[in-house]
């Protein structure tokens, strides 16, 4: 009788795994709170004092208490900093374990992920052993930078990682400083009286749903213009003064929200005197729209240089004079890149044609030459 019960329960078994098998649904499938001594098959294993683990502004952890191991993750004793671990693996998910569970754990905890936040939500419960205690959704096969940060002061909880299981193999955590907020100009070099877009730019981000950004340009060589919005972003907000802009942009629903490199801006600027003038992204908050909002750091905030050079006269005799616009006024709405105008330089304001801001211009240089005396 045992026997035949023997062998039905393991056709039993055969028969449920094969269905697991088939349906995509893993054998080896953990849950929350689960006492995991060992990693399941397929994931490995890593202690909390790896070397490929870097921690970050970290207080006193070793008081002799079990719950303070060196994996404990405290906010820092420096109240203006978070606390927190870095790693980088390659796989699909990882899994946070620790030997002796508390119910401090769930509170006020970030968990990004190639830069998209995660909720981070622990089992309640009182139990030692390797207990499961967050699993990171799975993700796709590849490599990935993982950022687990406390946010609170040490009295409302604390995180204690004794162990990580990964499905995959843990690599070197490398900090690459990837910029955030960039300015990208469309022309890297303008003359004088040239106009020249220079684009707000995001990168390196995700679930961004608001940004709030501050400015400084080099107003003694760039005049500022205007903005100009691009689609699926709203302009909410601007300050705009002499040298230092801020602008509150806002993403148009959820098809518009940040996953990707994106334009949220176009600033206008017009080059007035000749050399190298900064464009700077100096402060920089982002939220998701649904519970972060954070400042960017400053590597994450980046710059940008615009030259502007001299303008060459239309004839290339080293100044203005009404020969200069007498030559503009003869091609006038012609092409001056044409053959006939190639000795000459006759599209003062850039534009690919000569045309009446071409004439005012020249006027201007004319009046501003020290050496034009006219009816002399």
């Amino acid at each position: 009788m045992r026997k035949k019960l023997s062998r039905r329960m393991l056709v039993l078994l055969v028969l449920l795994s094969f269905v697991f098998l088939n349906s995509g649904v893993s054998v080896y499938a953990a849950s929350l709170g689960e006492n995991l001594i060992q990693p399941e098959e397929g994931w490995k294993r890593y202690d909390d004092d790896n070397t490929m683990l870097v921690y970050e502004n970290m207080g006193d952890i070793d008081d002799g208490s079990s719950y303070f191991s060196k994996g404990g993750i405290h906010y820092s004793k420096d109240t203006t900093k978070k606390s927190g671990v870095k790693f980088q693996f390659t796989g699909t998910q990882f899994r946070l374990l620790s030997q002796c569970y508390h119910d401090g754990r769930n509170k006020n905890v970030n968990v990004y992920v190639d830069g998209k936040l995660y909720n981070f939500s622990a089992p309640q419960q009182l139990i030692d052993g390797y207990i499961l205690y967050y699993q990171s959704p799975k993700l796709a096969e590849g490599e990935h930078v993982v950022s687990i940060e406390k946010n609170k002061p040490y009295s409302d909880g604390n995180i204690v990682m004794d162990t990580i299981d990964i499905h995959g193999t843990l690599k070197s955590y490398h900090e690459e400083k990837k910029s955030i907020l960039d300015i990208e100009p469309e022309k890297e070099k303008i003359r004088v009286s040239e106009e020249v877009y220079a684009n707000l730019v995001i990168d390196n981000i995700n679930e961004i749903a608001a940004e709030d950004i501050k400015i400084t340009y080099d107003s003694k060589k760039l005049e500022y213009l205007h903005p100009e919005e691009l689609d699926g972003i709203k302009l909410v907000h601007k300050d705009e003064k002499n040298g230092e802009l801020r602008f509150i942009l806002a993403s148009k629903g959820e098809s518009n929200i940040i996953n990707d490199k994106k334009k949220l801006l176009k600033l206008k600027f017009k080059g007035i005197s000749t050399g190298e003038a900064l464009v700077d992204i100096i402060k920089g908050r982002v939220s998701d729209g649904i519970q972060m909002e954070k400042d960017l750091k400053d590597e994450e905030c980046d710059e940008a240089t615009i030259i502007i050079e001299a303008v060459t006269d239309v004839n290339n005799s080293g100044e203005f004079t009404l020969l200069d616009l007498g030559i503009d006024a003869r091609h006038l709405n012609k092409d001056p890149k044409s053959a006939e105008l190639t000795k000459y330089n006759t599209d003062i304001v850039a534009n690919d044609t000569i045309d009446e801001d071409d004439l005012l211009e020249i006027g201007k240089f004319m009046i501003a030459n020290p050496n034009y005396e006219p009816n002399k």
